[in-house]
């Protein structure tokens, strides 16, 4: 979904004759906010299998854990507590409760991948203006990529 926006967003921004560096920097924010929207569910779920000391084959590895949302958890596998899990978090807080933490992974996530999109394209037509034509395209990307995180 990400790269997908990404170049979705470059492409209609392309057709309209904005500069590559503003399209990279637009496309990468807006990418970013599409990953953070499917990501951070995923994140809030795993944070409270976390916080009940959930192990990744279902077993609970320290009884002293938080377990805000009073869920049992005797003898049953990570899927069935993860669907109990989904059934608490909406219980007590509706659709938002999976974005908790959302406007602050925006506010973390957003300006990185904008910045970082916008430097690499940045770099990337710089070294292109200096190098050989001989060079790989590869490795002017693969540079560009590190220079401009």
């Amino acid at each position: 979904f990400y790269i997908s926006t990404y170049e979705g967003v470059r492409h209609v921004l392309a057709q309209r004759n904005v500069d590559s560096r503003v399209r990279a920097l637009v496309a990468g924010g807006i990418a970013s906010m599409v990953g953070q929207t499917i990501i951070v569910p995923f994140d809030v779920l795993s944070q409270h299998l976390m916080m009940m000391g959930i192990t990744n084959r279902g077993d609970k590895v320290n009884k002293s854990m938080s377990n805000p949302l009073g869920i049992r958890d005797m003898g049953q596998g990570k899927v069935r507590i993860t669907i109990e899990l989904i059934r608490q978090i909406f219980k007590m807080d509706g659709f938002s409760g999976f974005y908790r933490g959302y406007v602050a992974s925006l506010a973390a996530y957003v300006p990185n991948s904008a910045l970082w999109w916008a430097f690499y394209h940045l770099y990337q037509d710089e070294l292109y203006k200096i190098v050989p034509t001989w060079v790989s395209h590869l490795l002017i990307q693969s540079v560009a990529g590190t220079l401009g995180g």
